[in-house]
């Protein structure tokens, strides 16, 4: 089951946040979603029913811990690294990219850590499909896909419904953690927070982006940015 969903493609809505690269599957990551896959990977049909189903009971809410949604993780480094830290919570990773799929349930094996769930969706679909009834203790979006070119703005996945979505899916209190190295999707971020009214930047800088916090792991997307000479731009929400 696992193979043939390494295969087949992402089904997505007309309009998408993400594009869908062609898959190219080293033996290591098609080797971890084959043998591992049926672990690590859940279905939008579990998130109707209960997300936390999905984890041991030593970690999320009923371990004493948090519930807490990446966005977009890439290869999986910094997922793999805040598992290792915050290790009685439960992460839901959404991701489209195979390869970065495998890669991070082949460190997770390695690490023994099992804490992490992942499921390959639109995250829009995700958060249309979540139980509200188990709401999110925080959500991570770092470094999306900034769309640069004008005519592709409206796929940007930080836009006011996704604020509006993420709000109706987190308890009060809850934290959402953008991060960006592109400066005009900074500053879109920052002004679609605003016009939403949901939630509030905490330790706001002159530019009203958020001062880093010392927990987020770098990422390879942000690594290639700063090579580049980019700046990166936080905003950390907490929910009204």
């Amino acid at each position: 089951m696992c193979d043939q969903w390494v295969e087949q493609p992402v089904k997505t809505r007309s309009i998408r946040s993400f594009v869908v690269r062609r898959a190219r599957m080293n033996e290591s990551h098609r080797s971890a979603i084959r043998d591992h896959g049926d672990t690590y990977i859940i279905g939008a049909d579990e998130l109707c029913r209960a997300p936390l189903d999905a984890f041991p009971d030593t970690c999320g809410p009923r371990g004493g811990g948090r519930l807490l949604l990446e966005i977009g993780f890439g290869m999986g480094h910094a997922t793999a690294t805040l598992a290792g830290t915050w290790s009685r919570d439960a992460i839901v990773g959404v991701e489209v990219y195979p390869p970065g799929v495998g890669r991070l349930i082949a460190e997770l094996r390695e690490r023994n850590l099992c804490n992490v769930r992942i499921i390959r969706a639109d995250a829009v679909d995700v958060l249309e499909a979540w139980n509200q009834e188990t709401p999110v203790d925080g959500t991570h979006v770092f470094f999306p896909d900034p769309w640069p070119k004008k005519r592709h703005h409206k796929r940007r996945l930080v836009q006011v419904s996704f604020l509006q979505s993420v709000y109706e899916r987190s308890r009060a209190g809850s934290y959402l953690y953008l991060v960006t190295d592109w400066a005009d999707y900074a500053y879109h971020m920052r002004d679609v927070v605003t016009e939403s009214g949901l939630f509030t930047v905490e330790d706001p800088d002159e530019e009203g982006f958020s001062r880093p916090r010392d927990w987020r792991p770098t990422t390879a997307f942000e690594m290639k940015g700063l090579a580049k000479g980019h700046r990166v731009r936080e905003l950390f929400l907490r929910r009204q």
